[in-house]
């Protein structure tokens, strides 16, 4: 499940970074000037859209990395990504909950400030609060966070929403995923 979920979540990381370095309008030079703020205003309105998909996917990818630790895979090695992950995305969890639940943020009366500007192809930035995130830097970070993690959890690992794994028996979870092939040259308690 971990490495379904990873691939899916660095899939969507991908697609939001793909379409936050698009070119984006298309200024056409009969354009009257309410045509151009018009199509600058559609084009904005999508980049902030972007950019909240973007941060979910990233807390996504997180969480998956993250909930591979109770259940006894990925070790030192998956730990220091994650450590390394946060270092370099400060605030994330922040960014996602302004995205994600605007309405408690009214409710509880908390802001944060945030801008973002757009590189037609090279990279696009977002400010929020006291953090400055650049995309080409943010999606290396979860590049990194997704290699850790397929390489350190077995391909078949199961995890409590599968079925309950106490400390200690990821070997046992191994064995029983015997419909996945280990990797050519690799017993199954190798992966970890």
């Amino acid at each position: 499940m971990f490495h379904i979920w990873a691939d899916h979540n660095i899939a969507a990381v991908e697609l939001q970074h793909r379409r936050l370095l698009d070119d984006g309008v298309r200024v056409q030079p009969n354009w009257t000037s309410q045509e151009l703020k018009s199509a600058l205003d559609a084009s904005f309105r999508q980049a902030s859209i972007d950019f909240q998909f973007y941060f979910v996917a990233m807390r996504r990818l997180l969480r998956t990395a993250e909930t591979a630790i109770p259940e006894g895979y990925g070790g030192p090695t998956l730990k220091a990504a994650i450590k390394e992950f946060k270092a370099r995305i400060p605030g994330l969890v922040q960014v996602r909950d302004a995205g994600e639940h605007p309405d408690h943020l009214l409710i509880t009366g908390r802001t944060y400030s945030s801008s973002m500007g757009l590189g037609g192809g090279l990279d696009a930035t977002f400010s929020h609060g006291d953090n400055q995130f650049q995309i080409s830097k943010t999606t290396d970070a979860a590049r990194a966070l997704y290699r850790a993690l397929k390489d350190t959890v077995p391909p078949g690992a199961p995890n409590r929403i599968v079925k309950h794994l106490g400390r200690g028996e990821p070997d046992r979870a191994i064995a029983e995923a015997t419909w996945v092939a280990s990797p050519p040259g690799r017993a199954p308690s190798e992966h970890r």
